[in-house]
């Protein structure tokens, strides 16, 4: 059942997270209450709590897999393996003179903003979590090292719904 769901369900769940992600509880609530039903029709697991049942069957949250898509798009364009021409407007780093407490080689700036559209649009609901990894990370030398590292990072809150 868990292969059928990763091919045919999370798919259509996670279509186009990078351009739209819930922001709101009651939308990450809803999304997050497809794969807690799935999780709960496994003979065996109805008995577990929604965190137990992500674990022993090894299906991370869905708001975790957003927050690495969202971190991994990110790698992508840093590190300009998509088109430089297209994507050079939308990250920018921050200039080296004029941080105190650098985390990463990487930082991003910010843009503000008023509305919440904008403020949870991608550009700016990465920055904090790009400019909080460890240079080791975000200096991967190819993006498989750099998904490993991120999940190797992270390992502690791949269960858990994020948001809440």
């Amino acid at each position: 059942m868990v292969p059928l769901f990763k091919a045919m369900v999370r798919p259509i769940l996670e279509y186009a997270n990078c351009v739209w992600a819930p922001y709101l509880k009651k939308d990450i609530n809803t999304l997050e209450s497809i794969q807690r039903q799935f999780t709960k029709k496994i003979v065996g697991l109805n008995g577990l709590s929604y965190k137990e049942r992500l674990t022993k069957l090894k299906l991370p949250s869905l708001s975790y897999r957003r927050l690495r898509g969202d971190l991994i798009e990110t790698y992508k364009i840093v590190n300009t393996i998509y088109d430089p021409v297209t994507t050079q407007s939308l990250l920018t780093r921050v200039p080296d003179k004029s941080i105190t407490r650098k985390t990463n080689s990487f930082n991003l700036t910010r843009i503000r903003a008023n509305k919440n559209p904008f403020k949870y649009f991608f550009t700016n609901r990465i920055n904090n979590v790009w400019n909080s990894l460890p240079n080791q990370i975000v200096d991967a030398r190819n993006l498989n090292i750099y998904k490993n590292r991120l999940d190797s990072h992270f390992r502690g809150i791949k269960y858990t719904i994020l948001g809440n």
